[in-house]
């Protein structure tokens, strides 16, 4: 499914990474179009280290908890075979850019050194450009996440009837604020700046 939000040369660029797992993903988009959603069914087969906002201006140097995190051994991988490795999945870059560049340049250089083939990698962030985004993408494969209707259908139908997901795709393209509020946009302002394909 993911493969339809994707142009044609993101979807090789996908299948290049899936195979090769030779650098990371970088995957971008708007707020809200399910880059997490998809970053976890991509690493579904791996125990996820999540990197997110709450990893800003961190108590604990980021470097070591990664160390500790991803590369030393766990009770979780001597019980489960199936998940030998760890997977990085570095959510949230934008907020990083805002508010903390000292720790996103610790992030980056630290998954510099990693066997992306044991440990694959993600990078979400929003559309965004920055040095430091700029950096991070030139070092991986780097895709764009693109919504139609049939992918909001796909994540939202155990939820709510088509009807409804017609909808709300009418008032905001933000699956967050879809899944947040449950359809009840009272308070929500309508999504004008780039609608959702619904063809």
């Amino acid at each position: 499914m993911f493969s339809y939000l994707l142009s044609t040369n993101d979807n090789k660029k996908l299948k290049d990474w899936i195979t090769k797992k030779d650098k990371p993903l970088f995957i971008t988009g708007y707020d809200g179009s399910g880059k997490t959603y998809w970053a976890n069914e991509l690493l579904k087969s791996y125990h996820i280290i999540n990197i997110n906002s709450e990893h800003i201006k961190f108590n604990k140097d980021i470097t070591d908890y990664l160390h500790l995190s991803l590369l030393k051994k766990d009770i979780f991988m001597m019980i489960s075979p199936d998940k030998v490795y760890k997977a990085l999945l570095v959510d949230d870059i934008q907020l990083f850019i805002q508010n903390d560049k000292p720790s996103l340049t610790k992030i980056h250089k630290f998954t510099q050194s990693l066997n992306y083939k044991n440990n694959p990698t993600i990078f979400i962030c929003n559309d965004l450009e920055d040095k430091c985004c700029k950096a991070i993408k030139s070092q991986s494969y780097v895709i764009e996440v693109k919504f139609n209707r049939q992918h909001y259908l796909h994540i939202l139908k155990s939820k709510f009837s088509e009807n409804s997901i017609n909808g709300f795709i009418r008032k905001t393209k933000n699956l967050n604020t879809i899944l947040a509020t449950a359809g009840n946009f009272n308070s929500v302002q309508n999504d004008k700046v780039t609608p959702v394909d619904i063809t």
